[in-house]
């Protein structure tokens, strides 16, 4: 586990899912343990996500973007670090609906060796997310 670029409880998830592919899970960047929307990207942020590999994104925060994310926001800042960024609305304490999951399965499928999701804290939205990426890949075999 590490603390890293502002991402806490970062972790490859290792279970359930095909050789080759990678996935990992974290809180948001810079989470304040409160709100979705304390999120936000510094360069630390992206040498982190870079020296992990990641190439894609799914976030389950409510925002899109932070109060302190400034004039370029986090999706612009992804994609300006060749990092894609998938973007599934959910409210704090809430599950993703079905089709939230598929759409996320679509796009993990699209970069499959190099996509971390986050949501706040990185646990309960997340979770959903990389429990269905399990249950995809396994539905796959």
């Amino acid at each position: 586990m590490a603390t890293t670029g502002g991402f806490q409880s970062f972790d490859w998830v290792k279970k359930h899912i095909a050789n080759g592919d990678k996935v990992a899970r974290s809180s948001s960047p810079h989470y304040d343990g409160k709100k979705d929307n304390s999120q936000y990207l510094n360069a630390d942020s992206i040498k982190f996500l870079h020296d992990q590999g990641i190439k894609h994104v799914i976030s389950l925060n409510s925002s899109k973007d932070g109060k302190y994310s400034g004039k370029q926001g986090i999706e612009a800042l992804l994609k300006d670090a060749n990092i894609v960024y998938t973007h599934l609305p959910v409210q704090d304490f809430q599950a993703p609906k079905e089709k939230q999951l598929e759409t996320g399965y679509v796009n993990f499928c699209k970069h499959r060796n190099s996509t971390l999701v986050w949501c706040g804290f990185g646990h309960g939205r997340t979770g959903t997310m990389i429990s269905a990426l399990q249950i995809y890949e396994e539905k796959e075999k």
